[in-house]
This record gives structure tokens, sequence and C-alpha cells, in this order.
């Protein structure tokens, strides 16, 4: 029993100790290994941190490498549409230089190149120039003004620039800035004694043009303010300006189509051209007077060939006098018109007014209209050309440009005043007939013919390696009777308007390829009668690019 009692103490006595060092052991291990874990715990954050910050570091990388190579490959773009432009603008040039040599006669006049770039892929054309003009002009002072006859003498100056788009493509366009023209669309040239005021600068051309066909000149349809459609020469600077003067820009549209080409380099082509020209419009109102759209239509069809081009237009013009009010006014009867006299817009101050007209209302002519309020004007124009090789002197060409057009108006009974008889001739004493020689009713002569001849040549080199650089030469007779056109837009410098007979001598000579002078000098029998000396003397230097 004792015995049993002693192994029982001592076993007790090593197995308490034994179990409280387990237990702090136990303790210490675990805390050891929470440590490790926290430590582990941290340092994979701290790793996923590090991955994430170096992943967004790369995904920012990517993201500028992105945007580099976005820039790069619009650079490339870009630079393939320049390219392309060039290849075309070069591609044209190489046409032209082929057409030159083939027929040196459809070589065009020496223009500087336009300044060539893209936008968006489209090629552009930059263009510009700027005219400083010497006037001096004389007149046979017909009402003894104080001006001794002097119309001019002064500096004028012509500012000019815009774009054309799209080159060689289906779509093309442009629009061009013009200083002047207003109120003469005629007349661009404004004059450098303004007191240093600026001259105003208005947008004479902006439209756009649908060529569908690979051959971009079998159809084209042109919209908004245009360039003139119309054929008026094709050698040298010289336009015909019996009908359009050379500053005038369409409003409307045109469409030409080319029928016919024949094979070969200096082919015959047959080509029409439609045209749709508004002009003015005035709404319907009550005491206004005459209301409507002032238009114009126009149809020529062309022809070219190596050493004939020629052309044969018909025009014809509408409600010419919209604008026109004539008050009625009978006291006797107790009836006084309050509309407002006011004459054809046409026939408002600025424009060339040189047509036959009669003063519809008071005295004054405060209520001026045309005689005819509609133009029917047939004008045939053929241009001969012959060319001479001659490679010093620019392969020249001399050629003899014919201009002539008749109006279809109707003759009209003379009265005491000029003016048509009235409904009701017994209250107007003057608009009784006026008796000729026979007896009879004398009839006023329509007016209605005009004839121009240009005899001109285009010489010198346009790639400017000989002495002799791009020239013209050129002189002018017409006869234009007072509606062979209409005034409003025919030539502002020989005649001004209708109703002359007389001479135009010309030379313009390119001394750099951006710098080019003109002298022109005219002499002709003016409005109104053919009676009126006028002489003008235009000295010219102008800059472009």
């Amino acid at each position: 029993m004792l015995t049993c009692l002693a192994s029982a103490v001592v076993s007790a006595g090593f197995e308490l100790p034994a179990a409280a060092q387990d237990a702090k052991t136990q303790a210490h291990v675990d805390a050891e290994i929470a440590k490790l874990r926290a430590a582990q715990e941290a340092a994979l954050a701290k790793m996923q941190a590090d991955q994430d910050a170096a992943l967004a570091s790369l995904r920012r990388k990517e993201a500028e490498l992105d945007r580099q190579l976005a820039k790069v490959t619009a650079q490339q773009a870009q630079l393939a549409a320049q390219q392309a432009a060039t290849e075309q603008a070069q591609a044209a040039s190489r046409a032209a230089a082929a057409t030159a040599a083939a027929d040196p006669s459809k070589a065009k006049s020496a223009e500087p190149a336009p300044v060539s770039l893209s936008l968006l892929g489209v090629p552009v054309h930059l263009f510009g120039n700027i005219t400083l003009r010497y006037d001096y002009s004389t007149n046979s002072n017909l009402t003894e003004s104080l001006t001794n006859g002097i119309q001019a003498n002064w500096l004028l100056t012509r500012i000019r620039f815009g774009a054309e788009f799209g080159d060689t493509g289906p779509v093309i366009g442009g629009f061009r800035f013009s200083s002047g023209e207003n109120p003469n669309p005629a007349v661009p040239f404004v004059s450098l004694s303004s007191a240093f005021q600026p001259a105003a600068i208005g947008m004479d051309q902006a439209w756009a043009t649908v060529r569908p066909f690979d051959d971009r000149e079998q159809l084209q349809f042109t919209i908004g303010r245009m360039k003139n459609p119309f054929w008026r020469g094709s050698i040298g600077t010289v336009r015909t300006q019996m009908q359009w003067d050379d500053d005038v820009n369409l409003a409307g549209a045109a469409l030409t189509a080319r029928f016919y080409k024949s094979k070969g380099a200096a082919p015959f082509t047959i080509s029409n051209t439609i045209a749709y020209m508004q002009v003015q419009s005035a709404l319907d109102a009550a005491f206004i007077g005459l209301t409507g759209v002032v238009s114009g239509l126009g149809d020529q069809v062309r022809f070219t060939s190596k050493y004939v081009d020629g052309g044969v237009s018909y025009y014809e013009w509408l409600n010419l006098n919209t604008g026109l009010s004539v008050p009625t006014s009978q006291p006797s009867a107790g009836y006084v018109s309050a509309q407002t006299p006011t004459s054809a817009f046409l026939l408002t101050p600025g424009f060339q007014q040189t047509n036959t007209v009669v003063n519809y209302g008071p005295a004054g002519g405060a209520s001026t209209g045309f005689l005819d309020p509609t133009y029917k004007i047939l004008n045939p124009t053929v241009q001969v050309h012959v060319p001479f090789k001659s490679p010093k002197l620019g392969d020249p060409d001399a050629y003899v440009l014919f201009d002539y057009a008749h109006n279809f108006l109707p003759s009209h009974t003379l009265n005491a005043q000029g003016n048509l008889p009235t409904a009701t001739p017994q209250t107007c004493a003057s608009c009784t007939p006026v008796a000729g020689s026979n007896g009879g009713s004398t009839t006023t002569p329509s007016l209605n013919d005009g004839v121009g001849i240009t005899v001109g040549a285009r010489l010198g080199d346009k790639t400017y390696q000989h002495g002799l650089h791009p020239m013209n030469v050129w002189v002018t007779y017409r006869y234009v009777e007072s509606n062979a056109a209409l005034a409003t837009f025919a030539d502002s410098d020989l005649g001004a308007g209708t109703g002359y007979q007389g001479w135009a001598f010309g030379t313009n000579y390119r001394i750099l390829p951006h710098l080019m002078t003109s002298v022109q000098y005219f002499d002709f029998m003016g409005y109104p009668l053919m009676e009126n000396h006028v002489q003008r003397l235009f000295v010219d230097v102008m800059g472009d690019f």
C-alpha cells in the first residue's frame, strides 16, 4: 500500500511541470506562426500592390504607344494623301504638257502653280492675287460739267484670294473672295482715294461640281456662285466680253455634257452647256410695283478642234422690270396713289444702264424701266488659231476671235416723249404717235445687234528658260447697239455696257512667274447714241500665287 502511494506521488510530481511547459511552448509557437502569417500576408499584399502598380504602368505605356502609333498612322495617311495629290498634279501636268506638245494652240496661258496641300486627304489649292492699276479716263464732256472731261486719274486696286478642293476627283469645289463688285458686279477695282479706309471684300465664288465619270469632262454639274460656264475663247488671256464681263460670276446651276470626242492628240469635240441664273427676286406684296424673279436661261453648243473652236449661245432674260413701281394719280377723280415710285432693280444706281429704257412714271426718271422686259439673245462665237513651232518664242499662236449677237426684240411705235402709247391716249397729249415722212406712225429701231472681232497672239516661253517670257498682245473692235446684250453684265472697260463702237489695244507680260504687267488702251464712241467719245488708259502690275 505504501509502495503504491509513493509511486503515485512520484508520478504526479513529474507530470505537472511538463504540461505547463508544453502549453507555454504551444502558445509561443502559435504566436510565431501568427507573426509569420502576418508577415507573409503583408509581403504578399506588397507584392500584389507592386504588381498592380507595374501593370498600371505597363498599361499607361501601352496606351501611350497606341497614341503614338495612331499619330504615326495619321501622319502616314496624310503623307500618302499628299503624295497622291502630288502624283495627281504631276500626272495632270504631264497630260497638259503632252497636250501642248501635240497641239501647242491648246496650251493654257502661263499661270503660276497654286499652293497645294491636303485637308483630310482632299487636295486643296490656294491662290490669290493683288493688282495695282493706274486709270486715266476722259470723255466728251457732253453735259459741260466742270471736270474738263476727265473721268478718272487715280490709282485703283483689286484683291482676290481663295481655294479650290478635290483636284481630279469626282467632286470638286471652291470659293473666292474679291474686292469691289458692289454695286457693279463687273467692276472689282476699288479706289485707293478713300482716306485710308478699308475696302469692302465679299465672296464672289462659292461652288461645287459633280463629275461622276472617269472622264471628268464627259458630264459636269455645278451649283452655287460659280465661274462663268460659257465658252468665250480658248487662246491666251483674252476672252470676248460683249455678253459677259470677265469679272462677272453667275449664281445658279449649270450642266455641261460632252456628246462626242474623236480620237487623236487634237480631238474634235462637241458639248452642250445649259444654265439657270438667278439675278434678283421680289416677293409679292401690295404697293411695291412689279414682283417676281429676275432670271436668265442660257444654252450653248460648243465645238473644239485643232485650229477652230466655236460656240452658239442663246440667252433669255426674264422679268427685267422687277422692282418697277409706277404710282397712278387721278386728282380730278379724287384719287392719289400712295405707292412709292421706284425704278426696276437693274436700273438702280451703280449698275451699267445703257439698254433702251422708258420713264413710266413721274418726271425725273423715278420710275424707269426697260422698254422690253424680256431679252432673247442669239450669240454665235468662233475662234480660228494658227500655231507656230518656235521653242524660243514659246511655240506662239496667232488667232482671230469673232463674236456676233442679235436680240429678238419687237419694234415699237414712237411718240412725242419716246415712250409707248398708253391705252387711253386721250388723257396724254404726248402719247400721240409721231408721224413719219409718209404720214404714218414712226417706229423706233430695236438697236439689237452687235459684232466684235479680236486679233491677237500668245507667245513667250512658259518655262522661263529663254529671254522672252509669256506674253499676250491683242486688238479688239466692236460695234454694239444698245440692246445687243444685257448691259448689266457686259464689258465694263470697252463700252461700259452697250451702245458703243470703238477699239481696245492691250498687252501683258510676265516679268517673273508670279509678277505680271499689263497695259490697255480704249478708244470708243459710247452711250448715249454713240456720241460720247471716251478714252481710257489702264496700267496694271499684278502679283499672284
